[in-house]
C-alpha cells in the first residue's frame, strides 16, 4: 500500500511553484523593457543659438521733386543772363562750330554796330555794341529753341556785356526742323576798345551744357 501524501506538504509544494512561476514572470519583463530600452535611441535636443539679421537700409523718402531744367551756376544765375558760368563745352574759335544735344551751332557773323534812340529798350545805354549772329542746325530731330539765349564777355577780365533787347526782329525762331538750320542775332553792349578777346556762349536747350565760342572781334 502506498504512503499518503499530506495535505501540508501538497500546499507547500504548490506555494514554490508559484513562486517559480512569479520569478519567471518578473525576469521575463525585465528582459523585455530592458530590450525595448536598449532598442529606442536617445532622445538628443539641439539648441540654435538665434540667427542675428543685419537691418536693410531704408533709403530716405523722395520728395517727388524733379531736378530744375535750368540749372543755375555758382553765382545763382541762369541761362541767358550776364555773367552766367553753367556747364559748357570746350571753346572753340570764333569761326568754328560746336554741338550740343541735337544741334550743332556756329557763329555766322560778329558785327559792330552803334545803337541809340528807338533801337533802345527802357534802361539800356546808347554806344557801340556788337551783333552777334548765331546759326543752329538740328540734327536727326526737331530742336526747340523757345529757351535758346546768349551771352557775351570780354576782355582778359571776362568782363560780363550787358544784353540789348531789340536785335531788329532777328532772334532765334522757337524751333527748328530735323535737317534745317536757322539763326537768330543777339546784342550786347561792348566797348570798341575793349574788343581783342570775346567769349559768346549760347545755350540751346536750358538743362544742357552750353557752346562756347572765343576770338577776336576788334
Amino acid at each position: 500500500m502506498s504512503p499518503r501524501t499530506s495535505p501540508r506538504t501538497l500546499r507547500a509544494s504548490a506555494l514554490v511553484l508559484s513562486a517559480a512561476i512569479l520569478v519567471g514572470c518578473s525576469n521575463g519583463s525585465s528582459s523585455t523593457d530592458a530590450a525595448a530600452t536598449e532598442s529606442v535611441p536617445p532622445v538628443t535636443t539641439t539648441e540654435t543659438a538665434g540667427a542675428t539679421t543685419a537691418p536693410t537700409p531704408v533709403a530716405p523718402a523722395s520728395d517727388g521733386a524733379a531736378p530744375s531744367a535750368q540749372a543755375t551756376d555758382p553765382e545763382g544765375l541762369l541761362p541767358g543772363q550776364a555773367g552766367y558760368r553753367g556747364a559748357s563745352a570746350p571753346p572753340v574759335a570764333l569761326n568754328e562750330s560746336s554741338s550740343t544735344g541735337d544741334a550743332t551751332v556756329k557763329v555766322a557773323s560778329v558785327e559792330a554796330i552803334e545803337v541809340s534812340g528807338d533801337s533802345l529798350a527802357p534802361g539800356e545805354i546808347a554806344g557801340p555794341a556788337l551783333q552777334v549772329t548765331i546759326s543752329v542746325t538740328a540734327g536727326s530731330q526737331d530742336v526747340d529753341l523757345s529757351g535758346a539765349s546768349a551771352t557775351l564777355t570780354y576782355g582778359e577780365d571776362a568782363t560780363p556785356a550787358s544784353p540789348l533787347r531789340d536785335a531788329e526782329g532777328t532772334e532765334l525762331p522757337s524751333s527748328v526742323a530735323a535737317g534745317e538750320t536757322v539763326t537768330g542775332s543777339f546784342r550786347f553792349s561792348v566797348p570798341a576798345d575793349a574788343r581783342d578777346k570775346v567769349t559768346v556762349s549760347v545755350t540751346v536747350v536750358p538743362g544742357q551744357p552750353a557752346v562756347v565760342f572765343q576770338g577776336s572781334a576788334a
